[in-house]
């Protein structure tokens, strides 16, 4: 892996039904974890109906069952869908100057049990930085999300705005694009220097035509550090939500 100037580290897991979660989520959210602004993320606890997220790993849960993802790939974890019945394997990317795999590193202080996270640090880019999941990796193909009503995550940042946007790319355009989420369904979110805990419902991005049951996405796509504003992102824990039991 090349290095980055300025230099990066990127770092992230996901979820899907399946896995059994070794982190703990949202039992200790502070008031800091609701969302301000024009965000409207529902803090853990919030959405009524919605089952608690599963994990989507990053390889290294053998208790499940999932393959191991090989040493040299680190942005490679397995998942499975919500509908899905194997596993699938996807890839975390971040595209700054390049494109490039996100690399897990570590958290410290640790967020409770969580001791590693993926994110992104820099400045100087203007069009800003996009920290990013291909769901179907390397095909980069749209995955159907039936039977998942929402993503969740946990994220901190530093930066002068505290803005994340958060998108779903159905593979209408190249993953990654740091112009993108002026195209793409998106939220976005106002983030504090401390862990907050985030819940999406699909259906909050007002996606025109596609009803949350009948979604594919190829990518979820975080977008920071725009205006080439100094930065330092963190995500843990992305997961995929079941609208009904996994």
């Amino acid at each position: 892996m090349r290095s980055i100037k300025p230099v990066m580290a990127v770092v992230l897991m996901a979820a899907g039904c399946g896995g059994v979660s070794t982190k703990q989520h949202g039992a200790e959210m502070s008031d800091a974890g609701a969302p301000s602004g024009d965000t409207a993320a529902i803090a853990s606890g919030g959405a009524t109906g919605v089952p608690g997220p599963v994990d989507l790993g990053d390889g290294d849960h053998a208790e499940d069952g999932r393959p191991v993802v090989p040493t040299d790939s680190t942005g490679g974890f397995f998942w499975k869908g919500c509908s899905d019945g194997g596993w699938r394997i996807g890839n975390w990317f971040v595209t700054s100057d390049g494109q490039r795999d996100a690399f897990l590193r570590e958290i410290e202080p640790p967020r409770d049990n969580s001791t590693q996270a993926r994110g992104a640090t820099g400045a100087d880019f203007a069009a800003g930085v996009v920290l990013w999941v291909q769901l179907d990796h390397p095909s980069n193909r749209p995955v159907s999300l039936s039977g998942c009503s929402a993503m969740s995550f946990w994220a901190r940042l530093e930066s002068p705005s505290g803005r994340v946007v958060v998108a779903l790319n159905d593979g209408s355009q190249a993953s990654g694009l740091a112009e993108g989420r002026a195209t793409l369904p998106s939220r976005t979110l106002d983030v504090s220097p401390d862990w907050q805990e985030f819940t999406l419902p699909f259906d909050s991005f007002s996606i025109e035509g596609v009803a949350p049951d009948s979604l594919s996405v190829a990518s979820i796509e975080f977008f920071v550090g725009g205006g080439g504003e100094e930065f330092d992102f963190w995500v843990d824990d992305l997961a995929l939500l079941c609208a009904g039991g996994c």
